[in-house]
């Protein structure tokens, strides 16, 4: 019998008017997470491995974890995690299909958005070390700072053995998965494991991704509007072009951070893993650093308590959008872009949201302008 029943993920979506955005602040999909105790994470984890829900799954990964997964992943040593499979060369996989335009691929800039590629991609090509078809917890130990779970699958190596983590900031995560037959590492080394075989893959939405509106240049500048005025910037940053999301890094640098936050605090940021004096990569930093998004959560969050926006979505409405047109920079992987005004309360009163369309037909915000503005730099930039 199942533990508890899995997030739906369409209620974490921000609920606004067709027009004017909420003031109203939501609860984002990265503070959502059930972590606070080890059964919360594996019941929280298990579902979303059943859901195959790779996208949630990770972020119940440990942050040794997570990098392990990076470092196997930048090593190309990919058969740790998926047996037998060629990098170069996976179906249903954007990082193993090099026929797709290079901006999809670009576009992959989260660890979470990396690891359900990956996961996905193994389902399809029958690459799946282990599935979580009729998963059930079997049981669960806690101790002060780890513990233990097992999980029985009925596809696939049963029981698989999860091994639990608290985070040094009392989050609860899971570090290991070993089986009979696996070796050590984490998350998990497939060792000497075949891939299961008739794996059944998930129908319709599996991840917030799936959930979001960019299927007109309309509904993605109301759901970044709104997502900004709840204070959701975790999902306004899903709704950014792959450029935005790429330039987003550079104002991480002290020097240019003032033309993105002007007048920011930088010793009052706490959980963003930005501006700390650390010899080498840490907990925080393998949890964190790798995720723009959550990077761009936190930052925004504590430049909302400090004051220093430099703009307010706060009841916006979105006065009318641009005729559609062929991209000003060719070069860039893009089908089309067109703008739309938002008419705000603050100021600057009206701000302009520049959309573009990736080769897969989704639009995104690519950046935002207004008077005054450096109209070029993405996402947005003001003058120093």
């Amino acid at each position: 019998m199942r533990l508890t029943a899995c997030l739906t993920l369409t209620a974490l979506l921000v609920a606004a008017s067709p027009a004017l955005a909420q003031k109203t602040k939501t609860v984002s999909f990265i503070d959502s997470l059930n972590q606070a105790t080890a059964t919360e994470a594996v019941e929280s984890f298990v579902d979303a491995m059943e859901a195959q829900d790779f996208f949630s799954a990770y972020y119940y990964l440990s942050p040794e974890a997570k990098d392990s997964t990076y470092q196997t992943l930048a090593s190309l040593q990919f058969g740790k995690l998926l047996p037998g499979t060629d990098p170069f060369k996976m179906e249903g996989s954007v990082i193993g299909d090099r026929t797709l335009p290079a901006v999809l691929q670009e576009d992959l800039t989260e660890g979470a958005q990396i690891f359900d590629d990956l996961m996905q991609g193994a389902l399809v090509s029958g690459h799946a070390p282990f599935t979580f078809e009729d998963a059930e917890v079997m049981s669960i130990t806690e101790g002060d700072a780890d513990g233990m779970a097992e999980v029985a699958v009925s596809k696939g190596p049963s029981p698989l053995k999860l091994s639990l983590q608290k985070t040094q900031w009392g989050d609860w995560r899971v570090d290991e998965i070993t089986w009979e037959g696996s070796a050590e590492g984490k998350p998990w080394d497939a060792g000497e494991s075949a891939p299961v075989e008739g794996a059944t893959r998930a129908e319709g939405p599996r991840t917030i991704l799936d959930t979001l509106p960019t299927e007109t240049p309309e509904d993605v500048a109301e759901a970044f509007v709104n997502a900004f005025a709840a204070g959701d910037y975790y999902q306004a940053h899903l709704l950014m072009s792959p450029a935005a999301k790429r330039a987003l890094l550079d104002p991480m640098r002290p020097i240019m951070m003032m033309q993105f936050l002007p007048g920011l605090d930088e010793a009052d940021l706490p959980g963003t893993g930005l501006f700390r004096q650390v010899q080498r990569a840490d907990a925080l930093a393998f949890d964190t650093m790798r995720d723009p998004a959550v990077v761009m959560h936190r930052l925004l969050t504590a430049a909302e308590r400090q004051g220093v926006m430099p703009f307010s979505f706060d009841g916006a409405e979105i006065e009318g959008v641009g005729h559609v047109t062929e991209p000003s920079e060719p070069d860039t992987g893009m089908v089309a872009e067109t703008i739309a005004t938002v008419k705000t309360s603050g100021n600057p009163d009206s701000i302009t949201l520049h959309l573009v369309q990736l080769p897969n037909d989704q639009w995104r915000v690519d950046r935002l302008s207004w008077v005054g503005s450096l109209d070029k730099l993405r996402p947005w930039g003001v003058p120093i």
